[in-house]
């Protein structure tokens, strides 16, 4: 089928073709590369095409979608196809006995929309890089109109290429679902719309890990404040070092039910390559311990000998109805971690930023995770500290990128016993 009003640009055509065979899409791009006009001109074909059908196009907050997505729709609606709206209610309804609803799952005061009762037979997600798995979970089941068939139903969603942690990339690239697919778009496929200059200028101005993001569409962090470790430089801290056979792995612990993290790196005792970043997720320390330790000779052939360790001093805390603390479970695989008692993490902030500035931290191109961590992953809160304006802002408990971080630190914190 042709697609219309518009002739769409390369990664428009793809998101196009790839949504007319799976029930789900994801489209993740630069900015302008024409993803929300995709998303419109999709669902608008849908609507036209198939009679007395309904669509939602979602978003994470409702006051966001009257001047982004909606008026998109808009401009690419003709006039013609217009039988009635209902602008409060964010509903139009087309001549064939479609319509449209723009719905947002929560309002900026915190108050959570209900949903439940709604279905559709194409559904549209705005900004999906702002939801979570729980909020996709529900809007997934509103999927439903009966009177058309399931074979016939669409989903859709446009983003900011999001993290490699997050649980789009897992769900639509690393291990797709069935029927789930994903198209990747650069700033660059609408050169022609948006103008070669705009985009110069914008790589002028943006750092690299921005432009990595918005520009080439490439999978990054979300920003969502300032980095807490400034003047991360592809071309002075991503190294591909290696493994030196001459040194033992370090390996800094996070303990944590959902999202444990383990860091592998080496130390001199004055330079630090890290080399792999673990991240799980549900899965119990006795079930951890053994990836852990499997990554470790794939890394490093003896690195149960040759290893250094360090954690968390909590870890010597036994929790309600627990038989053994994290230390203790830790011993009984021959692990023996140092740690220090819970100091300030700007202690360790500080160290880690000494030496990203003076070239004494360096991470393996193959370390993604490690990369995203300190290339804004991990970020400080816009908000100001307790004690007013003068008061350092703190570390943003990112659901991923803080165990990550704090694997980290515990190596900082500690590396004095790690020599």
């Amino acid at each position: 089928p042709t697609m219309y009003p518009t002739k769409p640009n390369e990664s428009q055509r793809k998101f196009h073709d790839a949504v007319l065979t799976h029930v789900w899409t994801a489209f993740f791009g630069g900015v302008r590369c024409g993803k929300t006009r995709a998303l419109c001109e999709q669902m608008f074909y849908f609507l036209d095409t198939e009679p007395n059908t309904k669509g939602f196009i979602f978003r994470k907050y409702e006051e966001d979608l009257d001047a982004t997505v909606m008026r998109t729709w808009y401009e690419v609606l003709p006039n013609a196809k217009i039988k009635r709206l209902r602008l409060r209610r964010k509903e139009c309804y087309l001549t064939n006995g479609s319509s449209l609803t723009f719905k947002g799952l929560y309002t900026r005061n915190g108050r959570t929309q209900k949903i439940g009762s709604m279905d559709a037979a194409f559904i549209g997600v705005e900004e999906a890089d702002e939801i979570t798995r729980e909020d996709f979970g529900f809007i997934k089941a509103r999927l439903s109109q009966t009177s058309v068939p399931a074979a016939k139903r669409r989903g859709m969603l446009v983003a900011n290429p999001p993290t490699t942690s997050s649980w789009m990339y897992q769900m639509f690239l690393e291990a797709p679902l069935q029927g789930h697919t994903a198209i990747r778009g650069k700033t660059q496929d609408n050169v022609e719309h948006v103008g070669q200059e705009y985009i110069d200028d914008l790589r002028r101005t943006y750092p690299p890990a921005w432009i990595q993001r918005f520009l080439e569409g490439e999978f990054g962090f979300s920003i969502k404040g300032t980095p807490v470790i400034q003047g991360v430089a592809p071309d002075k801290h991503i190294v591909p070092r290696g493994v030196n056979a001459f040194l033992p792995l370090v390996r800094g612990w996070d303990f944590g039910f959902f999202r444990p993290a383990t860091v592998l790196l080496q130390y001199d005792g004055t330079r630090w390559h890290w080399l792999d970043t673990l991240l799980g997720t549900n899965v119990h320390l006795r079930q951890w311990i053994p990836e852990v330790l499997k990554r470790s000779v794939e890394l490093l052939p003896g690195a149960h000998v040759a290893v250094l360790d360090a954690c968390d001093h909590a870890g010597h805390q036994r929790r309600d109805n627990a038989e053994k603390t994290s230390i203790e479970i830790l011993n009984d695989y021959g692990i023996y971690p140092v740690s220090q008692p819970t100091e300030s993490i700007y202690r360790a902030i500080d160290a880690i930023q000494s030496a990203v500035t003076n070239g004494f931290l360096t991470l393996e191109p193959s370390n993604r995770l490690g990369i995203e961590c300190l290339m804004g992953g991990w970020q400080l809160d816009q908000g100001q500290g307790q004690d007013g304006a003068t008061d350092r802002m703190k570390p943003l408990r990112d659901e991923s990128f803080i165990h990550v971080s704090d694997a980290l630190c515990y190596c900082f914190l500690n590396q004095a016993l790690l020599t």
